[in-house]
């Protein structure tokens, strides 16, 4: 994910890319990057949380994601935090959250969750400091999944620490992306 400029060289088969500035969908073959196109009416969600959210110690907690950059079928829920899926089809998701820079002793550690329905998760990414660290903290995952229309997707965190952990002011480290495939 990132700008149409910055795509890489096609060569990898299977590799997905998306050009956050032309909205543009590609699947590289090996040789070429096949363009998979979002046509009209696909969904295509990008938004980020700007400001800090304390996440309390030992609890799962919704990320409030609140600063939309765009979303093109207008299914963002801003009261509950949640893309609710308008059509079903094959849905890349990709997210990432940053921590402020804080103490985070050793043993600490942060668990990412990409949630369905309020429940099981489609994807997790646990991060544990294995040494007293004063330093930025981050936890990211993607994954492709089928979704169903009437689905929806959070995105959820669980702090493993002794207290409290913010996330990073800056909206670049903490955001969702969402594109149906097909």
């Amino acid at each position: 994910i990132d700008l149409k400029a910055n795509q890489p060289s096609a060569g990898l088969k299977g590799r997905l890319y998306f050009c956050t500035d032309t909205k543009e969908f590609f699947i590289d073959d090996g040789a070429n990057w096949q363009t998979i196109g979002l046509g009209s009416k696909r969904s295509a969600l990008f938004i980020q949380r700007d400001g800090i959210q304390t996440l309390p110690a030992n609890n799962e907690t919704v990320i409030q994601f609140n600063s939309l950059v765009y979303d093109e079928n207008d299914e963002w829920d801003s009261t509950n935090y949640r893309f609710t899926v308008s059509s079903d089809g094959m849905y890349a998701i990709c997210c990432g959250i940053g921590f402020n820079s804080s103490s985070w002793s050793q043993g600490d550690g942060a668990r990412l969750g990409i949630r369905k329905n309020g429940g099981g998760f489609l994807y997790t990414d646990f991060k544990r400091a294995w040494n007293a660290i004063s330093t930025y903290f981050a936890i990211n995952g993607s994954i492709c999944v089928k979704l169903n229309a009437g689905d929806y997707i959070d995105i959820v965190v669980y702090i493993e620490t002794s207290g409290d952990k913010d996330t990073n002011s800056y909206k670049e480290y903490n955001f969702l992306n969402i594109v149906r495939i097909y």
